[in-house]
């Protein structure tokens, strides 16, 4: 991938995801190559706290509520799909196809290992 692919790929996952999320671009700032190439993994249910009757009744009503930062979205032809540091660990990057996830919501702020803040999400999802 040249530089200016990799630019291409970076400024289309800022939009997605500050569109998914429904903030303006400038609060996806975070979203950095070197974020985009960090490892990841299936986010399972060890991530999830139980959902306390705060569900979306209007939709399939999920089963999982994660706490969620740094959150970036991508594209594999077919489906997007969401990585994201969970409940404010910067340990594994994990990801979850986007059928999966029911809405997201601003909640609060998670601080980095450098000291700065960035938003965090309450995520509802099935498992």
């Amino acid at each position: 991938m040249t530089h200016a692919d990799e630019a291409t790929d970076l400024a289309e996952t800022v939009r997605r995801t500050a569109e998914a999320l429904g903030v303006p671009v400038e609060e996806v700032d975070w979203i950095t190559p070197e974020l985009l190439r960090e490892e990841t993994q299936e986010a399972g249910a060890d991530l999830a706290v139980p959902d306390e009757g705060d569900a979306d009744v209007q939709g399939v009503v999920p089963n999982r509520i994660t706490y969620i930062s740094h959150v970036a979205t991508g594209f594999n032809g077919t489906s997007i799909h969401y990585t994201f540091y969970a409940n404010c660990t910067y340990t594994a990057r994990y990801e979850l196809w986007g059928e999966s996830i029911n809405r997201f919501e601003r909640d609060g702020w998670c601080r980095t290992p450098i000291g700065t803040y960035v938003p965090r999400y309450k995520m509802w999802w099935r498992a």
